[in-house]
């Protein structure tokens, strides 16, 4: 009978539409998804990585099916009303309940098995070049460690929740509940899936690690250290953790599914016995019948029944205490989110809780729509689970109060949890000591929030309407969530291509919604014309008994329009194209390194044209007047003036060559003495024959005007925005140019092999020379508003409604020329014959003291270590909150406001986050302006690598260097962290190209280590070398010569080790053991330890071992490291000098130790250093 049963059981489950759906589903997943983007090209898709990555992204998906699966199988005795029946049998309740257990262990395994399957077929397809050796074992091993265990565990908390309710709200508030586990472990645990994981250092605690129902959290946190080769290679190596890990929460699920068993009664409701205890003892009224009057059918009918019925549906919603539940699991975890990211947030930075960041993490509620699809589905079909749809429909009730009762309980379930989300909000700002709280902004989310899931609430009732099965409804909503959620990652990168869907509002306290809200609104309203229509069709095609198949309803529901009906329909209609049209026409255009498919055309289109003839000989800009008008509330600026182009070849130009960025709307050229012979419009490229050619030396004038329209429709560019206040502008990049434009090329490796470009094996060249402007802007913006820009202002004015400002530079410039607009307060100081200055939001004052000082030690520094300060002023101005921190200019910083001024730094324990980004931002006055490096590979070394020491050393001699440890410790994690998130091979140092974490993190790294090898004095002197032979008029400097110049500084011994820093890839593996510690009298201890120094080079994608022959700080402390300050200074400190991977040496101090330490202050390149310490 147990294999006849179990038989049945299982063809139920197959037999199902749900089942088959799901099925064919998750197969296409897994073969699509290994064609998506894993890192650069020379990760292999079919590799253990790739592999392991994608089973354990969709095993979290397990947690949805188990929902469906349960409700509609699990339960279908409960709902069809049958378990009297069958418990009426001789199946005993031990037999039931195992059936109906391993009936959903079974499928839902099914599920993530077919799904490896289609992940195996999809590696199949891919080229030759993405994919290596076939191997079994990279598919059975993830599918046995994640997706199976997280699978079985899903069906059983599902399950548990079933038996233990018999209650399909409970089983979808399970799912909900396992999702939030997730999520809340996530964060935690700094998973990749979380947008600011890779910018936070340190990795999961044991609990974070306990806390993940799934476990990912341990195979996250050690793939962040694997490198190309290895994530191609190497299969997930188990670990303790990961085991304890799984059999805690395998014991949960075991835990739950045997409470569930032990509660669930083998009985129908009927055959309970019922206690008397609670039987009703009160006095009977008798009630006379009265007939009522009937209320005659109108409008004022229809009102009374929506409000009855609303009243009916809001009863049903929100009387059970699983909402309860379910409202305070949604506001821990929007706590929970904003704890993590405003209090820890990227390099364990803590933010001011002000309005403006709280806003920025709650707006977004997508959570909501999980929510949505069970209440509404729930809702949707409540008639008929309850058995009473044909009382309901017999009445004289109209199908569209039904839709609009439902809708209005769906709307007031949004607005509550729009509501949490603020009172989570403003709770939070109370707890952190922010009394300063706007409430419009909080009010608006019921808007930026709360609209769009109220479109989907309409599409998601609309699916339910046409689809017969509550469950396959279901999938199909979860489906078009993951459109919505997912589309651009598949390739739909048109918003109106995804319902609901629409440009990212960003809010900030400079500019509030910013860009984007116009935009927002249009979209919305082509939205809400859309979802009328379904409305309407769904009202229409009610699921109202009155026919008995579904291809009958849809025929019923399409006949009888009426009049109103019809105008109503067709008009929404049109309103719905017209508006659509109106999108696209106003957000037409190119937007540079947004990456969607029309602005990777353009760039190819671009590159394929014109790199051929990038050698053409142009005459130089030497010369900029220009008069620059912005217009805040239009979103748009203008540009006219004169450019000075003088030949400085050797050679006559007859053709001139002249292009603007795709952005620029409109742009108007005039030269005397020149033709124009061919114009590309889609390009933008002017060619212009001069009538009597440039003789070398000689000069002639360009005339030009453009005009740039900054649309809200458009997509954002952080660089170029027009906003009401905070606008900011990166005019070089927007002004003409003449010849061929290298950052227009693509430089993505993994977007050029898909497009079938090759990989650019080396930078195109440009002038080795320098090539400095003198400028002079007039510039005009909205009254109120103070401009900032390169050069010294001479004078500002007003003219009716707007304010105008001279900026002109005392002396030649490079060609950098942003302008910001806003309404700034400013704080000015002068020291040693320069002006300070920083403008800044009104109000945000907290963290001027800690900049100024910043500018102050780092001008110092620069003046007194490389070369004088060229100019009289350096202001920094203060921009919204776009991505980025900081960018420089000559003499002017650009300052985030998220980044720098509304950072706590209150902790003096935290390095102080604003003072060396201010620092570093400082510094490029000297790497990148008083030198500016050609372009090519390792030019970034000159710039970004060069400022990262710099702001070291201010930093180390303001704070003390073991406040800078924290500091070095932390680029190092992040080093290794962000180049195995790229996946892509790294180039050294001196050869770095794109690779931000090269010239960033790894950059400031060596260039530490070797200022600890050579001394302070003796690299500097380097520098101060580099900027004498290479600054303004010589020859541009080289990777090469920074190389140079500090070899020329060092010992035969120390050249080598400068040179394998920076020309090799080399990282470490260093750990330090203690093997005795013994006192020897005279408070004296003799420690005997075993160094470890393993030295690596991976210039390839293999791994290989370098022979030991490095300089190693030995530090012991007489305190443990929580106890660690500024002032802690270490009792014994050495650097000794190992050959040998291994070494023991014996120390004697004449202190009690508590901490041994190799590298101590962690500038060596180690992907871990937690082993680097060891305690007594």
């Amino acid at each position: 009978m147990m294999a006849s049963l179990m038989g049945f059981e299982m063809r139920y489950h197959f037999k199902q539409i749900v089942f088959q759906v799901t099925a064919a589903l998750f197969f296409f997943l897994g073969a699509l998804m290994p064609h998506g983007s894993f890192g650069g090209p020379e990760i292999l898709k079919n590799g253990p990585y790739v592999i392991n990555f994608i089973i354990c992204l969709l095993s979290i998906f397990m947690i949805f099916v188990s929902a469906l699966f349960c409700a509609n199988v699990v339960l279908r005795d409960k709902s069809y009303q049958t378990d009297v029946l069958i418990f009426s049998t001789a199946i005993s309740k031990r037999v039931y309940f195992g059936i109906k257990l391993f009936g959903l262990l079974l499928s839902v395994s099914l599920i993530i098995c077919i799904a490896a399957a289609g992940i195996l077929v999809g590696t199949v397809w891919l080229p030759a070049s993405q994919k290596g050796s076939f191997q079994l074992l990279y598919y059975l091993q993830p599918l046995l460690l994640f997706g199976l265990p997280n699978a079985l565990f899903c069906a059983s908390f599902v399950f548990a929740a079933a038996m233990w309710s018999q209650n399909a709200r409970a089983v979808y508030a399970s799912g909900v509940l396992l999702f939030i586990l997730y999520f809340t472990a996530s964060i935690f645990g700094n998973s990749p899936l979380m947008a600011t994981s890779a910018l936070k250092t340190g990795g999961p605690g044991l609990w974070s690690v306990l806390a993940d129902p799934f476990g990912l959290t341990t195979f996250f946190s050690e793939l962040k250290s694997w490198s190309v080769w290895r994530r191609n290679h190497h299969i997930y190596a188990v670990t303790g953790t990961f085991l304890s890990n799984r059999l805690l929460w395998t014991c949960m699920a075991v835990l739950a599914v045997t409470l569930s068993y032990k509660h669930f009664r083998f009985s129908s409701a009927s055959a309970r016995p019922v206690d008397k205890s609670k039987a009703f003892r009160g006095k009977i009224i008798k009630v006379v019948y009265r007939p009522v009057a009937l209320q005659k059918l109108g409008f004022v009918y229809y009102i009374s029944a929506l409000r009855s019925q609303l009243l009916v549906e809001l009863t049903s919603l929100f009387r059970q205490q699983l909402f309860v539940v379910l409202l305070a699991l949604w506001i821990f975890v929007y706590g929970v989110e904003l704890d993590e990211n405003v209090l820890h947030g990227p390099y364990d930075i803590r933010f001011y809780g002000t309005t403006a960041l709280v806003i920025e993490q709650i707006l977004s509620a997508r959570m909501a729509l999980l929510l949505l699809v069970f209440y509404a589905s729930e809702l949707i079909h409540k008639e008929q689970v309850s058995r009473i749809q044909s009382l309901v429909f017999s009445t004289p009730v109209s199908d569209a109060v039904l839709f609009l009762a439902k809708f209005g309980s769906l709307a007031v379930l949004i607005s509550i949890l729009i509501s949490c989300n603020i009172i989570t909000g403003i709770g939070f700002q109370f707890l952190t000591g922010q009394t300063n709280i706007s409430l419009l902004p909080y009010f608006s989310l019921f808007y930026y929030s709360g609209f769009q899931l109220l479109l989907f609430t309409v599409l998601i009732i609309f699916i339910q309407t046409i689809i017969p099965n509550k469950y396959l409804g279901m999938l199909l909503s979860l489906l078009v969530l993951g459109i919505y959620v997912f589309g651009k990652m598949l390739g739909i990168e048109q918003y109106l291509l995804r319902f609901g869907s629409a440009p990212q509002v960003i809010y900030s306290a400079i500019n509030g919604f910013g860009h984007h809200a116009e935009s927002f609104n249009g979209y919305m309203l082509f939205w809400t014309f859309f979802a009328i229509t379904l409305g309407m069709l769904a009202s229409r095609w009610w699921q109202n008994g009155r026919v008995d198949t579904w291809w009958k309803r849809m025929k019923a529901g399409m006949r009888n329009w009426d009049a109103a009906s019809k105008i109503m329909i067709v008009s929404t209609l049109m309103l719905m194209i017209c508006t659509g049209f109106y999108i696209i026409e106003k957000s037409d255009g190119v937007a540079l390194g947004r990456g969607s498919k029309k602005d990777i055309q353009w760039q190819k289109r671009y590159e394929k044209t014109y790199m051929p003839i990038a050698a053409l000989t142009q005459p130089v800009i030497t010369k900029i007047k220009i008069k620059t008008d912005i217009y805040p509330d239009e979103q748009r600026y203008e540009v006219s003036g004169t450019y000075h182009l003088m030949n400085k070849s050797t050679y006559a130009i007859s053709k001139l060559w002249i292009g603007v960025d795709p952005s620029v709307t409109l742009v108007v050229l005039t030269m005397a003495g020149a033709a124009l012979k061919r114009s590309d419009q889609d390009l933008k490229q002017y060619f212009y024959d001069l009538k009597k050619p440039l003789l070398p030396g000689a000069v002639m004038l360009l005339n030009f005007s453009i005009r740039v329209d900054r649309s809200s429709f458009k997509p954002f560019e952080s660089e170029n925005s027009v906003v009401s206040n905070g606008s900011y502008i990166e005019l070089e990049k927007f002004l003409p140019f003449l010849g061929y434009n290298n950052r227009f090329e693509l430089d993505d490796p993994r977007i050029r092999q898909k497009n079938g470009m090759e990989i650019q094996t080396k930078p195109t060249q440009t002038h080795q020379r320098y090539h400095l402007v003198d400028f002079e802007n007039t510039i005009s913006t909205l009254a109120g508003q103070q401009v900032v820009s390169v050069g010294n202002l001479e004078k500002s004015w007003k003219i009716g409604g707007r304010s105008y400002f001279l900026y002109k530079t005392v002396k030649p410039i490079a060609f950098m020329l942003a302008i910001s607009s806003m309404r700034y307060d400013v704080h000015k100081k002068s020291e040693n014959g320069i002006t300070f200055q920083i403008f800044y939001q009104p109000g945000q004052t907290h963290n001027l003291p800690a900049m100024m000082q910043a500018m102050k030690d780092a001008i110092s520094y620069g003046n007194a270590q490389f070369s004088p300060y060229p100019l009289k002023q350096i202001t920094l101005a203060e921009i919204p909150a776009y991505p980025g921190a900081a960018t420089a200019y000559p003499g002017v910083i650009f300052s985030s406001e998220k980044y720098n001024f509304l950072v706590d730094a209150s902790d003096t324990s935290r390095l102080n986050f604003i003072y060396t980004t201010t620092a570093h931002e400082t510094a490029h006055q000297w790497w990148a302006y008083k030198i500016r490096p050609q372009n090519g590979f390792g030019n970034a070394l000159l710039t970004e690598s060069l400022a990262k020491y710099t702001e070291a050393m201010v930093a180390e001699k303001r704070m003390g260097k073991m406040r800078l440890r924290q500091y070095l410790r932390t680029d190092n994690e992040l080093y290794f962290t962000l180049r195995n998130r790229s996946a892509q091979k790294e180039l050294p140092l001196s050869q770095t190209w794109e690779q931000p974490f090269v010239h960033y993190q790894k950059g400031g790294l060596e260039m530490y280590a070797i200022r600890e090898l050579l001394g302070e004095d003796r690299v500097n002197a380097a520098l101060k070398n580099l900027i004498f032979s290479h600054s303004f008029p010589n020859i541009k400097p080289s990777s090469n010569d920074l190389v140079n110049a500090l070899s020329q500084q060092a010992t035969p011994f120390e050249k080598t080790a400068v040179e394998n820093r920076l020309r090799k890839v080399i990282v470490y593996d260093n750990s330090i053991k203690v093997l005795s510690l013994k006192t020897i009298g005279d408070g004296r201890f003799r420690l005997k330890l075993l160094v470890t120094v393993h030295k690596i080079d991976e210039a390839d994608f293999k791994p290989k071992k370098m022979q030991t022959d490095d300089l190693m700080d030995i530090g012991i402390f007489g305190a443990e490291e929580r106890f660690w300050k500024e002032s802690t200074e270490p009792i014994y400190f050495r650097r000794h000098h190992f050959i040998k991977p291994q070494t023991v040496i014996e120390i004697v101090i004449d202190r009690q130790p508590k901490v041994v330490a190799i590298d101590p202050y962690g500038y060596f390149l180690d992907g871990d250093q937690k082993n680097n310490m060891a305690s007594f």
